[in-house]
C-alpha cells in the first residue's frame, strides 16, 4: 500500500471518527478538511531527517500539513525524541513550526505551524476534548508544545 494510500484510509476511517475518548470529536477533527481540500503534501523519502529539514525551511502556508515519509527504520521513541528535540530548538529559534511523529508500516514526521496547533488546542480544550488524556499525555502532547509557544511570543515583544 502506498503511503497515500495509508493515509487516506487512516484519515477516512481512524482519526475522522468521533471517539468515545476524545469527547466524541474526532482524534483529529481538522485531517479530513486539510485532505480533501488538497492542504496535505506527502513527501517520500530515504533520509528522513535531511528531508524534513529542507521541508521545514521550505514550508509555506500553502500546505497545513507537510509529511514527510519513509518506510518504518525508526523505532517510535527515535521518532518522538527526535521531533521533541527539534521542536525546542525551533522554539528557540522562533519558528512557528511544530513536528509531530507518527508510526505505522511508514516512519512519519507531520510538519506544522505551531500557532495553528495551539490555537486548534486550545478550542478543543473548551470542547473537553482532552477530558479523558492522563497528566502525562496532556503535558507532552499540548501543555509543552503551548508553552514553547508563549516563551517564543515574549521574546519577540
Amino acid at each position: 500500500m502506498s503511503v497515500y494510500d495509508f493515509l487516506d484510509t487512516w484519515i477516512r476511517e481512524k482519526v475522522s471518527q468521533p471517539s468515545p475518548e476524545t469527547a466524541n470529536i474526532p482524534a483529529c477533527p481538522y485531517a479530513l478538511k486539510a485532505w480533501v481540500e488538497e492542504k496535505v503534501k506527502i513527501v517520500e523519502v530515504a533520509n528522513l531527517w535531511e528531508e524534513v529539514a529542507e521541508q521545514i525551511e521550505a514550508f509555506t502556508d500553502n500546505y497545513q500539513v507537510v509529511i514527510c515519509s519513509q518506510i518504518q527504520q525508526l523505532t517510535y521513541e527515535e521518532l518522538e525524541g527526535c521531533c521533541m528535540g527539534l521542536n525546542a530548538y525551533l522554539a528557540l529559534k522562533e519558528k512557528d513550526i511544530w513536528l509531530l511523529s507518527f508510526q505505522d508500516t511508514y516512519d512519519m514526521i507531520l510538519i506544522q505551524r505551531l500557532s495553528h496547533l495551539d490555537e486548534a488546542s486550545k478550542f478543543l480544550e473548551r470542547l473537553n476534548y482532552y477530558g479523558n488524556y492522563g497528566t502525562d499525555d496532556l503535558e507532552r502532547l499540548v501543555l509543552t508544545r503551548r508553552r514553547w509557544r508563549e516563551k517564543c511570543q515574549v521574546k519577540k515583544e
